[in-house]
């Protein structure tokens, strides 16, 4: 797959109170536990004011039923991102975005003002493509799924394949299920987790696979932290 790279920025920070270890690990282990449990995804955007930097269009193509509309396809693109679960922000350099509205454009290079949502949350919002259309969950699943496919056959598709992808992901994103090529297969079912939208209602709206890191591996790490930290004060006594 086409997902660019990624840099994600981190702080450390050491304590110069080793009798505070304990309480600072017990204090991620819960933060984790929390994060762990599933939440429904609220119709709001995570982070209100991201600053997309338009590189290059990396994988151009038309999309098919949509002849005059010009080239849709992937740009590489700079970004941070804040997530509600990292002490700060990710940052993204010459990553992947997928262009998913045929009503709307961009500049490249160019920089934008955006809002980042998960896929579910844009889902479940009121918003959707300049046709206008209020995208339903379906067609989000729809959308990203044809991106996920198109991106990682991309090298193995023919030009008039990824032009029938591209078409599909346009309809889909319209509203227009019944308007995807029949050469185009898709998973109707496919899972939304970890794809952002980036929206602002005027440009491109983009869409772009941006894993967290796993809620589960930060649980089992806080975990094995405290039972370290637990037989190296036994060892002490």
């Amino acid at each position: 797959m086409y997902d660019g790279l990624q840099h994600i920025c981190r702080q450390h920070r050491s304590d110069p109170h080793p009798g505070s270890k304990m309480k600072n690990m017990l204090k991620a282990i819960a933060i984790a536990a929390t994060l762990a449990v599933p939440a429904v995804s609220s119709a709001q955007a995570f982070d209100p004011s991201v600053t997309l930097q338009i590189n290059t269009q990396h994988l151009p193509t038309p999309g098919t039923g949509f002849e005059g509309s010009g080239n849709g396809g992937g740009f590489l693109a700079n970004f941070s991102l804040d997530f509600p679960t990292q002490a700060v922000p990710a940052t993204f350099n010459n990553y992947l975005v997928w262009c998913i509205d045929v009503t709307r454009a961009v500049d490249v290079p160019g920089t934008y003002e955006y809002q980042a949502w998960t896929a579910q949350a844009f889902a479940n919002s009121t918003l959707g493509s300049g046709k206008p259309n209020n995208l339903s969950t379906a067609e989000m699943r729809a959308v990203v799924s044809m991106v996920s496919i198109l991106q990682t056959n991309w090298d193995i598709f023919g030009a008039d394949l990824r032009a029938d992808y591209q078409g599909g992901i346009w309809a889909a994103f319209r509203g227009e299920l019944g308007g995807i090529p029949g050469t185009v297969d898709y998973d109707a079912n496919a899972s939304l987790d970890d794809w952002v939208v980036l929206y602002n209602g005027e440009n491109q709206t983009f869409l772009t696979y941006v894993p967290e890191p796993s809620e589960t591996a930060l649980l089992l790490i806080g975990i094995a932290g405290m039972a370290f930290l637990v037989m190296k004060r036994r060892r002490l006594v």
